[in-house]
């Protein structure tokens, strides 16, 4: 066996045939036939370890690059031994390569994994999706993400109910700032400590960096102390950010209403 990079591997034909559906066996000519791979050393050189009888390797310290290609080769000759583990670790890799996870679990059907690595693309550029996903995964992907944004705009713009327009109080008609006044005597005045809170959460949930919508409000809640008003309001638009939150679809929902 030879790799991309002209590596010459020589591995029992025997384990070929047992740990692999792939890989040719007895099909092969000669005892000296060398059969060209696409997959480069490193890759290679991890893969043959699940062929035989011995400790697998370490995949923690494996750069995403060959263990990329690692999962791709499991998948492709079919080394069963290997493709759960593999899968494994690209899962633990969404946070910092979400579109190659998603790729690899587009051409290989696993919907859970793409459920996962999707909406951490939302902020992928299409050109990039496009040279990445398969043209079907790609399809998937732009419905999912135009349901995601379209989403977040509405929460974005402050069209929901309301509930993004800050809280007004009636210092200047010698109220309490934590006290309600009628819409009749409220003041043109905002409060002064929502714009920071809002802004803030905003950027958390464009940036989509974060899914937990009750850890985005309460790490930016305590810009709001000494307001009871602007709680209450943040507490509201929490309510309403986490319900449409659950009305987008996942990924695989998108793939099975199409």
């Amino acid at each position: 066996m030879k790799s991309s990079d002209g590596l010459l591997f020589r591995v029992h034909r025997r384990n070929l045939e047992m740990y692999s559906e792939g890989f040719p066996g007895d099909d092969l000519a000669t005892q000296n036939e060398v059969v060209q791979l696409s997959e480069t050393a490193a890759a290679l050189e991890l893969l043959f370890q699940y062929m035989y009888r011995q400790r697998q390797p370490d995949l923690s310290c494996v750069p995403f690059e060959t263990l990329a290609q690692l999962a791709e080769a499991a998948e492709k000759y079919q080394v069963f031994s290997a493709i759960e583990v593999c899968k494994m670790y690209m899962k633990a890799s969404i946070p910092l390569h979400p579109v190659e996870v998603l790729a690899y679990a587009g051409r290989h059907d696993y919907a859970t994994l793409c459920d996962e690595a999707a909406p951490l693309t939302i902020n992928a550029s299409v050109e990039d999706m496009s040279k990445h996903l398969s043209p079907a995964t790609f399809i998937i992907w732009v419905c999912d993400t135009s349901c995601s944004l379209r989403v977040l705009l509405i929460l974005a713009s402050g069209s929901v109910s309301g509930a993004m327009a800050p809280p007004v109080f009636a210092e200047k008609l010698g109220g309490s700032r934590n006290s309600i006044t009628s819409s009749s005597q409220r003041c043109s005045t905002s409060c002064h400590l929502w714009p920071g809170f809002h802004s803030a959460v905003l950027n958390k949930l464009r940036l989509m960096e974060d899914f937990d919508i009750g850890r985005i409000f309460s790490s930016q809640v305590h810009c709001l102390d000494g307001c009871v008003q602007c709680r209450k309001r943040a507490s509201i638009w929490e309510g309403l950010v986490t319900t449409a939150y659950k009305e987008i679809l996942t990924f695989s929902s998108v793939r099975q209403g199409m």
